[in-house]
């Protein structure tokens, strides 16, 4: 059960938004932000792997993880946070994680 590695080269929108500042709902849906997700998420739900996930950042905002929840959610694939506060993150899963139920 590995996380999805990155394709050489990929951007690294955490890093975008560490030095973008604000983290406002307008750098949320840029289309360079959208694509990351799309990118991760693709690879994710077409990995041979079943136990494949990928995990964001603790750098997202609420409105950040709010969007990645809902387009997994469009991809058929699954999701989970944890932490709380500004250590609070999400993981996405092709499967439902063992200690989850699948949301209906």
């Amino acid at each position: 059960q590995g996380v999805v590695p990155l394709p050489p080269g990929a951007p690294s929108f955490a890093r975008a938004f560490r030095a973008s500042g604000s983290g406002t709902r307008a750098e949320m849906t840029t289309e360079s932000f959208r694509k990351d997700i799309a990118q991760k998420l693709t690879a994710v739900q077409s990995s041979e792997d079943e136990g494949a996930k990928v995990e964001f950042p603790s750098s997202l905002t609420s409105s950040d993880r709010k969007y990645v929840h809902k387009i997994a959610e469009s991809f058929k694939l699954h999701t989970q946070s944890s932490g709380v506060g500004e250590i609070r993150f999400i993981t996405v899963y092709k499967n439902v994680p063992d200690g989850q139920e699948a949301k209906r």
